[in-house]
């Protein structure tokens, strides 16, 4: 039963590649429509000679007439199919093109709120600036460095965020990231990789997240630890449950740690998400240092 579905299948299903099937399938086609012609033959044959039994009409008369409507109604048959199959070909691209366009059209949003996340966060940062920047020290207190750290700003707005969806956060930072990272980069990176911890943190009661930022010897290293429950991971990343993929936040921070000549590392265990993160920004300069002496030449 199977073989002749299959049979079926190649012969109606897939007309648009007769020319691509092997010889095997070639001949299943031509045996079923010698099939069709015999079955279309012997159902006519004792109709007409029925019908014809008392017109005294001659043998050869009646074959042929059987011939005849036999050819009409196979031909008719072969062209009703195949244009059914055409029409359901055309439905099925035009409803694969549909899908194509939706599936875009959702990855266009998820990136446009993707960006408008980024831009909250900047908006934040530049805010808290610029409330500090505009308080006056007092006169016995040396100002030691006039524009505010945007990392600093950024935990400390992640750290208000976390505490009114009930997460524990607690990040340590090194203020020569500042000079390492430019002010784009660090909100867009840290802004992505706090609101993650956070947001898988805030699933569970009582979620943490924990970690630390500094530099050593050109680099600048990453860890975070936050309490997660148990997520898929694709590719050494997490995996939305929705959504198949990563999600666009994700792929910022992998677009700054490749700027960076970095590695990222994720891992899970015992409901804990850690993540691990070198960047090298001297690599970088360097290059820059070298392209720009290049153009100066």
């Amino acid at each position: 039963m199977k073989q002749w579905q299959s049979w079926l299948h190649n012969i109606f299903l897939r007309t648009d590649r007769w020319d691509e099937l092997d010889q095997s399938n070639q001949r299943h086609k031509y045996t079923f429509h010698f099939i069709l012609g015999c079955l279309m033959i012997s159902l006519f044959t004792p109709i007409i000679a029925y019908l014809v039994d008392d017109m005294f009409l001659s043998r050869t008369t009646t074959l042929i007439g059987c011939f005849l409507l036999a050819g009409i109604s196979y031909l008719l048959i072969i062209f009703g199919i195949e244009h059914t199959v055409k029409q359901l070909q055309e439905q099925s691209k035009r409803i694969t093109l549909y899908e194509k366009q939706v599936v875009a059209l959702a990855r266009h949003r998820e990136q446009v709120h993707c960006y408008i996340h980024d831009l909250k966060n900047h908006l934040l940062v530049n805010e808290a600036g610029h409330g500090q920047s505009g308080m006056e020290p007092a006169h016995d207190e040396p100002i030691i460095e006039p524009s505010p750290n945007t990392l600093e700003i950024l935990i400390e707005i992640k750290t208000n965020q976390a505490k009114k969806r009930g997460v524990s956060f607690v990040f340590l930072s090194d203020r020569m990231i500042a000079h390492r990272l430019s002010h784009r980069d660090i909100v867009c990176l840290f802004g992505n990789l706090f609101d993650n911890a956070i947001n898988a943190a805030a699933k569970i009661k009582g979620g943490k997240v924990d970690g630390y930022a500094k530099c050593i010897k050109g680099m600048v290293i990453i860890r975070m630890i936050n309490s997660s429950p148990l997520v898929l991971f694709y590719r050494g990343l997490p995996m939305r449950r929705k959504n198949f993929g990563m999600g666009y936040g994700i792929s910022i921070i992998r677009t700054i740690v490749k700027k960076y000549h970095g590695n990222i590392n994720y891992s899970q265990q015992d409901k804990r998400i850690n993540l691990d993160i070198i960047l090298y920004p001297s690599i970088m300069n360097t290059s820059r240092g070298e392209s720009n002496e290049m153009s100066c030449v």
